[in-house]
């Protein structure tokens, strides 16, 4: 799924030469990805209805399906669906305030130049790919969480969270180090331009201080949507993103520091976030929320 875009774009380059083909390149890979999923996932949903096809000594023949759908099954529910809404409105708003801050911030670096704006593009870009392990993990949490508490063993969630958690900032640690290590290597595989990969270099290193806090930050926010908790969530990433990093940005750039105060800003706003979610989280309301949900 992340190499698709490359492949594709490296494909185009190779067989197209004019500049406006060559920028299809990395749209064609996101178009074709999407689409792959829209067909490979209800495929991967009808296999789990439908069963295999297996083959024994006696011949072929279909094993039975995970999924048991009967008719009465097919039936117009308003207060799941009411459910659903609220719960998948509120994450959706939550992914909304940190993405709008993402935006937001391009706006503050603007006032520098183009060249910052390259720069931190570039390393936002390399920050999130590195993030995807971190997000699997997460994944991982919010699913033993709710296994957890669905089979009425709080602790077991506690435990999967924190195991988790430590395993996740210590990966996130790792690639922090290489960040720091080789980011003028690692940003010279995007850009030949000095003077924006100075500024890509410069955002790296600093956003990959605090990459371990990254890792806690990530497994705990998810661990409370796993909880049916999106609430809590989306009140951290107000207060750490709209509340904290946006405000901190323009100040410390504005204040002499220029685009350093933008990635500045950026460290202690997720850093800030596991600091939050860790206090909401050993308040243990999460424990309930499933059940109010």
């Amino acid at each position: 799924m992340v190499a698709a875009p490359f492949f594709i774009d490296h494909f185009f380059r190779r067989a197209f030469r004019e500049v406006r083909i060559l920028q299809f390149g990395a749209h064609a890979g996101e178009f074709l990805l999407a689409g792959l999923q829209v067909l490979v996932q209800p495929l991967d949903l009808f296999r789990g209805i439908l069963g295999d096809i297996q083959e024994n000594d006696h011949g072929a023949r279909r094993t039975r399906g995970r999924l048991r759908i009967r008719r009465r099954h097919l039936r117009f529910q308003p207060a799941l669906l009411a459910q659903l809404v609220r719960l998948s409105g509120t994450g959706g708003f939550k992914i909304f305030v940190a993405t709008s801050s993402w935006i937001v911030l391009i706006r503050i670096l603007a006032g520098f130049g183009t060249l910052p704006v390259a720069g931190y593009t570039i390393a936002v870009r390399i920050v999130i790919f590195a993030l995807m392990p971190a997000w699997g993990l997460s994944n991982a949490a919010a699913t033993m969480v709710g296994q957890g508490l669905g089979a009425g063993k709080p602790e077991r969630a506690f435990r999967s969270v924190r195991l988790a958690g430590w395993w996740s900032a210590l990966a996130l640690g790792a690639v922090g180090l290489a960040f720091i290590g080789f980011a003028p290597w690692i940003v010279g595989l995007f850009t030949d331009d000095p003077e924006t990969a100075r500024w890509a270099v410069m955002g790296l290193r600093i956003v990959a201080i605090g990459f371990p806090f990254y890792g806690w930050g990530m497994v705990l926010e998810q661990s409370f949507n796993g909880a049916g908790d999106t609430r809590t969530p989306t009140l951290i990433n107000i207060g750490c993103f709209w509340a904290l990093e946006l405000p901190a940005a323009w100040f410390l750039s504005r204040a002499g520091m220029g685009p350093l105060g933008v990635f500045t800003a950026i460290a202690v706003a997720y850093s800030a976030v596991p600091l939050l979610a860790g206090w909401a989280f050993r308040r243990g309301r999460w424990m309930s929320a499933s059940a109010r949900a």
